[in-house]
């Protein structure tokens, strides 16, 4: 599997081929400015457009664009877990992470309950909590959705209990 250096100092986490597909997998992809689910302005691969961006992509982005964005986003996730988690994990509970970090974006993860428990090392009860159809990052709201109860199940999938 190839994995994808990013500018990663302290700890080694790499984004995989794998961590790519799982992200373009729930991430519908469009050229243009569209509202998301939550009714962000988005582009690309879930890139939430910031004001600049809305004049820089008004016409749309390009596939190199598209890539970038990408490689930019995850890197966000990457810094964040750098950040954020204070204990060894296994590759495949990294590459679960930076989906759903990707997803939810790190303010949201860095409140979590869950984070608690990973650094705690209460891995099997921070996987109900990062996944589980009824209480894990599953809602926009108050509203259960779908499609993120569907990506929580496979990157609950990747998810080890040990390192």
């Amino acid at each position: 599997m190839k994995a994808h250096k990013l500018d990663l100092q302290a700890m080694k986490i790499e984004i995989t081929d794998a961590t790519i597909s799982l992200v373009k997998k729930f991430e519908d992809f469009s050229s243009t400015i569209y509202p998301c689910l939550a009714g962000k302005p988005t582009i690309g691969y879930g890139h939430v457009v910031n004001e600049a961006e809305k004049v820089k992509y008004k016409n749309g982005i390009s596939a190199k664009q598209e890539d970038d964005l990408l490689k930019e986003d995850l890197q966000d996730a990457v810094n964040c877990l750098r950040k954020l988690i204070k204990v060894d994990l296994h590759p495949d509970n990294i590459s679960a992470l930076l989906s759903l970090v990707f997803n939810v974006g790190c303010g949201e993860f860095a409140s979590s309950k869950a984070l608690k428990l990973i650094n705690q090392n209460n891995l099997e009860k921070a996987k109900i909590e990062l996944f589980d159809s009824k209480v894990g990052f599953v809602r926009i709201g108050n509203k259960i959705i779908q499609g993120l109860v569907n990506r929580r199940a496979l990157e609950a999938k990747l998810w080890k209990n040990y390192v």
